[in-house]
């Protein structure tokens, strides 16, 4: 496939390695708000699971294991919540469906490159 902008290919090359981890790092911070609102909800145990869980994918720790359990999390919320619709904006499954996608990656690619886990080791 050809560049769309020849001029940019060093740029895109020299941050192609960088790329999973804002990736990892995107997805572990959006959980974070998300626990906030959720630990003042009905539910505050799910508010703390996804903030830890969030913040272990941030970092880079044990982000698979932090990713499934956010993906049962997500998956939970979908099937309770599927008769609601689609759109997130009518309390649907549209934002929790694109976490769920956000998380796959997570899990396939675990710590990737650039995490605290491998400054540490």
């Amino acid at each position: 496939m050809k560049n769309f902008l020849p001029f940019m290919e060093p740029v895109w090359r020299g941050l192609a390695p960088y790329a999973y981890t804002l990736l990892r790092v995107s997805t572990g911070a959006i959980f974070i708000p998300h626990a906030f609102a959720k630990a003042l909800g009905p539910q505050p145990w799910l508010g703390v699971v996804e903030g830890i869980g969030g913040a272990l994918i941030v970092l880079g720790i044990a982000p698979r294991l932090a990713g499934a359990v956010l993906a049962l999390d997500m998956l939970w919320f979908i099937v309770d919540n599927a008769n609601k619709g689609w759109l997130w904006t009518r309390l649907g499954v549209q934002y929790h469906v694109f976490l769920l996608g956000l998380l796959i990656p997570v899990m396939i690619g675990g710590s990737g490159l650039h995490a605290i886990k491998r400054s540490l080791s």
